[in-house]
């Protein structure tokens, strides 16, 4: 009888064993929290909402005229500064140079810790815009960051040349 005993318990361990290698399996592979879907497609949408509202911003300081208004004057009138007039005697390219940034980006991701990388690239001219937090400046290195969300728009000119509009988020 012993011996009944002893291969009843082996077998009662080996049961105990893959019970719990099932809750584990359970656990860890197919019950993920359906939450991080959710946080991932917010994440993903934060660079091209915050790019399309920024674009359509306007700015009172040059007479509110919206951001693509003032990237479009700028390429156009680039050797003869903007046709359009910011305060502070300043024109459209002046704007974006230099107020841009501290109107928008750090009052918004800066604030929120995001690290981001933003461009204007006018095509033919060597006027782009180029802003950059430190935690994101390397280029080309898609391991550097586990996610790196890209928005970009085009915005057309009078003369029918296309601007992009680049922004990205590392995180």
């Amino acid at each position: 009888m012993k011996k009944a005993q002893m291969e009843i318990m082996g077998l009662a361990i080996i049961i105990i064993l893959l019970m719990l290698g099932l809750v584990f399996i359970v656990k860890f592979t197919l019950l993920k929290p359906k939450a991080s879907i959710q946080e991932d497609f917010a994440s993903e949408q934060i660079s091209q909402n915050f790019l399309n509202s920024l674009l359509i911003t306007n700015v009172q300081e040059c007479n509110d005229a919206t951001v693509s208004q003032l990237i479009s004057d700028c390429y156009e009138h680039s050797g003869s500064y903007g046709i359009i007039s910011c305060e502070l005697n300043s024109d459209s390219c002046a704007y974006l140079r230099d107020s841009l940034k501290s109107d928008f980006f750090e009052n918004t991701l800066n604030k929120w810790n995001i690290p981001y990388r933003f461009s204007i690239d006018f095509p033919n001219n060597p006027l782009d815009i180029n802003y950059n937090t430190k935690e994101c400046i390397i280029r080309n290195v898609p391991d550097t960051y586990s996610k790196m969300e890209n928005a970009q728009a085009k915005i057309g000119t009078l003369s029918g040349t296309t601007i992009t509009v680049n922004l990205d988020l590392c995180s």
